[in-house]
């Protein structure tokens, strides 16, 4: 009887001393870079680090597309830079949706459209690049009204990531 409560008290110290004094809180986060084909047009390139809360709370982080969009002076091939916390980041198992606000410089306007505020990213990590299954993306340029939809969950059901032809995305639900 005394053996047993000595290993009890034992294994009783040994989990207090392992546990984490100052554990810090589970945080979402998404971190990687990549490039998308993009048939009959350049390859759209995209590199996002962000970071938030459990449930999307207090976003931080950068999300950059390169991309061509249509815009009313036709086809223009730029880079945007969108800021996180202005805007979201979902997490859910190994997919990420990162939206990020754009400069107003960066922003323009496409007749019948409207005005480009927002840079996003969807990806689904599917390990490292050498598995046989690749991550995938859809980098994309969105407009006020979409931005929110992106930050509600509210995907569209015709979208679709694309493999990456190159890059990788490291998703962590925390």
């Amino acid at each position: 009887m005394k053996g047993l409560l000595a290993l009890c008290a034992i294994v009783a110290a040994a989990l207090v001393v392992a546990m984490p004094v100052n554990a810090a809180p589970a945080r979402d986060s998404v971190v990687g870079a990549g490039t998308v084909a993009v048939p009959g047009f350049d390859d759209d390139h995209f590199a996002v680090s962000a970071r938030s809360g459990p449930a999307g709370e207090d976003p931080t982080g950068v999300v950059v597309v390169r991309t061509t969009s249509f815009t009313d002076d036709g086809l223009v091939t730029a880079t945007y830079h969108g800021d996180v916390s202005e805007g979201c980041l979902l997490v859910t198992g190994n997919r990420a949706v990162a939206v990020g606000r754009i400069p107003e410089r960066e922003q323009f306007t496409l007749t019948g459209f409207g005005t480009v505020e927002f840079a996003a990213v969807v990806v689904e990590d599917n390990g490292t690049p050498h598995d046989p299954l690749p991550d995938r993306a859809f980098p994309v340029l969105l407009k006020a009204t979409s931005a929110a939809n992106f930050c509600a969950g509210l995907l569209p059901a015709t979208l679709t990531t694309s493999p990456l032809e190159s890059g990788n995305v490291t998703v962590n639900d925390g």
